[in-house]
């Protein structure tokens, strides 16, 4: 019996995309939960900022619920752009968590897809806990790069 290595206890895989190495998760069906916003020089590098953003609160897990509401409301990606007024590109780059949406946004979103309030106020939290993690998680990653380019020196 073989077991798969980058199987999670969460039921998300890591794997990188070709282009430009970016570190993907996964669901078990193979659906696209968080692209790595960052290009990167190797697939190793790509798969560690795929391990350590995967650990940000909330990060792949929010984008992955708005995508299961806006489908349980029957609403295509491009019908959520023109009642918000904004991009598909916006839309898809939230549900992929390669942005990450403010909370007026994930409200905005949740009322669109008739949330009720508990599950809206939830997911506003999940946003408003990742913000802080997002961003000590992209000051470690800027030290580690200048130290590595450092290091190349």
């Amino acid at each position: 019996m073989t077991t798969n290595p980058l199987a999670r206890p969460d039921g998300l895989h890591v794997r990188v995309a070709v282009a430009g190495y970016r570190g993907v998760l996964a669901d078990a069906a193979g659906r696209t939960v968080w692209t790595c916003r960052h290009a990167h020089a190797s697939r190793g590098q790509a798969r560690v900022c795929a391990e350590r953003e995967r650990d940000v609160p909330g990060l792949s897990d929010l984008g992955y619920r708005l995508r299961q509401l806006r489908q349980a409301a029957g609403l295509s990606q491009q019908q959520v752009a023109a009642a918000l007024e904004c991009s598909t590109s916006k839309v898809s780059r939230i549900e992929t968590s390669e942005i990450l949406p403010t909370t007026r946004d994930v409200r905005d979103l949740a009322d669109l897809y008739q949330a009720d309030p508990q599950q809206r106020d939830a997911l506003v939290a999940a946003a408003r806990a990742a913000r802080p993690a997002r961003t000590a998680w992209g000051l470690r990653r800027q030290r580690q790069l200048h130290d590595d380019q450092d290091g190349a020196r």
